[in-house]
């Protein structure tokens, strides 16, 4: 049975948060990510997750319409639904135990080595694309 589960991305203004995560080896920046639960479903999960992680409580998020299939560190299959969450202005951030720092960047300074994984620099240009094309 595959895993699934969720990332979003965090525009602020015009900056991209990113959080550490520790505990996994070398400590790395992502954007949220976790796992949906089996009474969830993916939205439901992205919005949890994003409360849990950084104590941001959102009404909604836009659906990148990007999905990634992978195996995990545990040899599991995945599949990851990718959101967009933008906010008119920077939020406090309350971070979860297993983050154990936070950064905001300018949009236009991001660069994929900022990322330890591929597809969260993929999610943080498809949400730039979104942006562009629908202007909030």
């Amino acid at each position: 049975m595959e895993k699934r589960k969720v990332q979003v991305v965090i525009i602020a203004k015009n900056q991209l948060l990113l959080l550490q995560v520790k505990n996994r080896g070398d400590a790395f920046w992502q954007n949220i990510t976790g796992s949906v639960e089996d009474n969830e479903d993916f939205l439901i999960g992205a919005l949890r997750e994003t409360l849990e992680e950084t104590g941001i409580k959102s009404p909604s998020l836009i659906d990148l319409g990007l999905v990634f299939s992978f195996t995990d560190r545990f040899q599991k299959v995945v599949r990851e639904k990718c959101y967009l969450l933008y906010l008119p202005k920077i939020p406090d951030i309350v971070l979860s135990e297993e983050h154990q720092d936070f950064k905001w960047i300018e949009l236009n300074k991001v660069k994929e080595t900022d990322y330890k994984y591929p597809s969260n620099f993929e999610a943080f240009k498809k949400s730039i694309d979104m942006l562009e094309r629908y202007k909030p």
